[in-house]
């Protein structure tokens, strides 16, 4: 209690005690106005406990009042900081996931053009691989050419000095002798002959087959190479979807920012 509001109650009992006695003074005797003045004095008394009681319980509950306007103030600061973390926490987790974004882009970006370099490789060595293979048909259409012409030329000459060597012997030799020579010699030539075609096509043919061996194994080598690439570019590509879908967001707080704990 202030001494303002003491000086009041004073001045209020005062008043009525000063009242009560003139009034007394009015209508009874000096003798008769003591008792009542006495009962005054209580009754003042009584007034002035009664007044401060009421004082003290209108400053309690002034005080009471001014602590619950504290009480809810502070919890509203309080909620208002949570609720700038949780505004921080969601900007700073949106901010993360399109920096992830962003750089999950740039990945597949590159593995793209990367991608793109090697089937642009690829194509490029498949469309020199069927200009060898035409030029290889060609050049082997010629070697045969070549090859038979070559084995006709020495045909045909071995078949002239053969006719030069047969006329000399009918010019030395009786007509039966040479007769029989020439029926001799014709059918060694035959059997020579049909010998020499049997291994001139045993040699064309296993010259063809060494050769598509070779190509047989450089398509094989070829579709090795395409395997392995296509193997890492799924390998890669596995790994950036991990990275994606299982790197959780680091523990983050904001400066002179409170975030609730969670799970």
């Amino acid at each position: 209690m202030t001494q303002r509001s003491q000086s009041a109650c004073s001045r209020r009992v005062e008043s009525k005690y000063l009242g009560s006695l003139k009034v007394l003074d009015r209508k009874v005797s000096l003798q008769e106005s003591q008792p009542q003045a006495a009962d005054s004095l209580r009754a003042a008394v009584y007034q002035e406990w009664l007044q401060k009681k009421k004082e003290t319980l209108r400053e309690n509950m002034l005080l009471k009042k001014k602590e619950e306007l504290l009480k809810e103030k502070k919890k509203r600061e309080e909620e208002a900081k949570k609720e700038d973390a949780v505004a921080s926490y969601e900007a700073w987790k949106e901010k993360k996931a399109e920096s992830l974004k962003a750089k999950a882009k740039e990945m597949q970006d590159a593995i793209r053009k990367q991608q793109r370099v090697t089937e642009e490789k690829e194509e490029k060595r498949q469309s020199a691989q069927q200009m060898f293979e035409r030029w290889k048909s060609e050049h082997d259409r010629l070697l045969k050419e070549k090859f038979r012409k070559q084995k006709e030329a020495e045909r045909k000459l071995k078949l002239k000095k053969q006719e030069e060597e047969e006329e000399r012997k009918r010019d030395s030799k009786s007509a039966f002798s040479n007769w029989q020579e020439k029926k001799k010699d014709v059918v060694h030539e035959k059997i020579q002959m049909e010998r020499k075609e049997v291994k001139d096509k045993e040699e064309e043919e296993q010259y063809m087959k060494e050769e598509r061996d070779k190509m047989s194994l450089e398509m094989y080598e070829n579709w090795l190479v395409r395997k392995d690439l296509e193997q890492k570019r799924q390998k890669e590509e596995r790994r950036i979807r991990a990275i994606l879908r299982d790197s959780p967001p680091p523990p983050w707080s904001p400066p002179n920012k409170t975030i609730p704990f969670r799970k």
